[in-house]
């Protein structure tokens, strides 16, 4: 297999997640994890040898991870590698975006040492069972070298209510919420941030934000104008920002003067199957 042919399936995975704080690493524990083990997602990767799941995260938070159930489920299905994160102020807006860009650029160093595709994702993020199996059909196509996808922000507390009540299977078990079912769920939790993207009516009271803008596809999903995408996986040689680069911005806003290729990159949209 040639370069041109390897694909970022081929290479392998870096799942990547900064995560500190007792807030931050419980809802990584009680909803991202659980998510990240429905049936179609980790556990649907191919060739589970070649890929590790990254945690970026303090002492006291790795411990906190390691004692609870999940992650021993975690380890069934994936490898895990933990690296220390020290922070200094972790109240500090400016410090704990200083520190998660910190993060994602020492695993963009590791993944392209080891020539491995990037997965970047949040700690409190939601992935739909079936997310990584699509994922990695797409990460298996020549050619296609990066997916940006933008982030809806939700209202938390109804939305681990609801999905720890109706989505999760066991106790300790995944939670498992079709794509269709979620982004329900998406409608009806949007935080006042993500209203203030809708080009009319509901960004009326807290002003319009330009970054990406929103429309109602009626009581189906979003129709969205992005300026500013999240990067949901990369591979080396792609628009993945140098990790030499000094910067207390986001991931996004690193990339966001970057423009994707039009033959090597893929931007998903807020979607679901028709069924």
């Amino acid at each position: 297999m040639t370069a041109a042919e390897r694909t970022a399936l081929d290479a392998g995975l870096h799942i990547i997640v900064p995560v500190w704080g007792r807030e931050y690493t419980q809802i990584f524990i009680d909803l991202l994890l659980p998510t990240l083990l429905a049936p179609g997602n980790i556990p649907a990767l191919p060739h589970p040898e070649r890929h590790v799941f990254q945690i970026y995260t303090t002492l006291e938070d790795r411990a906190m991870i390691e004692a609870s159930p999940v992650y021993r489920r975690l380890i069934r299905h994936i490898r895990v590698a933990f690296h220390r994160v020290r922070v200094r102020d972790p109240f500090t807006a400016v410090n704990r975006f200083s520190v998660q860009s910190d993060c994602y650029r020492r695993a963009i160093r590791e993944a392209d040492a080891a020539d491995q595709a990037m997965v970047f994702l949040t700690p409190d993020s939601v992935v739909a069972d079936g997310s990584l199996r699509n994922l990695a059909a797409i990460a298996g196509r020549p050619g296609v070298r990066t997916i940006y996808g933008p982030g809806v922000r939700l209202i938390k507390e109804p939305v681990q209510a609801h999905l720890l009540r109706h989505h999760r299977v066991t106790e300790d078990g995944p939670i498992i919420i079709a794509p269709r079912e979620l982004v329900r769920v998406m409608l009806d939790n949007l935080h006042p941030i993500a209203k203030a993207h809708f080009f009319r009516d509901e960004s009326a009271g807290d002003g319009l934000i330009l970054a990406n803008l929103y429309w109602r596809a009626g009581a189906e999903g979003l129709v969205a104008r992005c300026f500013y995408l999240h990067p949901l996986w990369s591979i080396r040689g792609s628009s993945t920002p140098s990790s030499r680069t000094r910067s207390t911005a986001t991931m996004s806003r690193q990339r966001a003067p970057m423009l994707p290729r039009p033959t090597s990159s893929l931007i998903r949209t807020i979607s679901a199957p028709a069924n």
